[in-house]
């Protein structure tokens, strides 16, 4: 499960945008009973310097039941991140997926 985690994975690209939507479609796995894991957070850098974040929301979750090991799943909504505010002008920028999630 840790593997499909992109821990570490960016998008780079170079843009002369002052606002990024990214749409995605996070799966996560959670036991029965256990308190829920955080949301993943998305993170915007630009110019080498951190400039904001979004959460993730929605997205498929399989739920393990403690006792029995069995699971079950929910299909959800994909999120859409707005990610706003740039500085105006060509600039490098980077958007540092979830750790926590597979995305």
């Amino acid at each position: 499960m840790a593997k499909s985690q992109p821990s570490g994975v960016r998008l780079a690209f170079r843009t002369d945008a002052t606002g990024i939507e990214l749409d995605t479609l996070r799966s996560r796995v959670t036991s029965s009973g256990a308190p829920v894991r955080p949301d993943g957070v998305m993170e915007l850098v630009v110019k080498g310097e951190f400039l904001g974040s979004a959460v993730t929301s929605g997205g498929n979750t399989t739920t393990i039941g403690m006792a029995t090991g069995v699971p079950s799943q929910q299909i959800g909504p994909a999120c859409t991140s707005s990610l706003t505010d740039l500085p105006a002008g060509v600039k490098d920028t980077e958007i540092w997926l979830p750790h926590n999630e597979v995305t």
